[in-house]
């Protein structure tokens, strides 16, 4: 599991990825075109079989590709900066490798 910032648009997640394929997960993610994001909130305060305030949770498995270039590429990043302002100037807005998770499969939790 891997912290990340992302965008959703139209039915899939959009995050950056460093560095390519430096990473095993990059070229994991390019070998099965499977990932899986995870959404949560956290309340320190929760209570053990407490109904409303406790965690909640949505878990995206889904298809997955790295998109190194192009018009999709482009928007994804875009709206990255746009919900991230602290990527403006970045490789992110100058342009970098995206992943996208087309949504398969969801599974949520904690939500009353």
């Amino acid at each position: 599991m891997v912290p990340l910032c992302f965008a959703y648009w139209g039915q899939a997640f959009y995050t950056h990825l460093k560095n390519g394929d430096a990473y095993q997960r990059v070229r994991n993610i390019r070998r099965t075109g499977k990932a899986a994001v995870l959404v949560d909130r956290y309340n320190p305060l929760w209570k053990l079989g407490q109904k409303r305030g406790g965690n909640v949770g949505v878990l995206v498995q889904g298809r997955s590709e790295v998109l190194e270039e192009g018009e999709e590429n482009e928007e994804a990043r875009r709206l990255l900066v746009a919900k991230y302002p602290q990527y403006a100037g970045s490789e992110v807005e100058r342009g970098c490798p995206v992943l996208k998770v087309s949504i398969v499969k969801v599974v949520s939790w904690g939500f009353g």
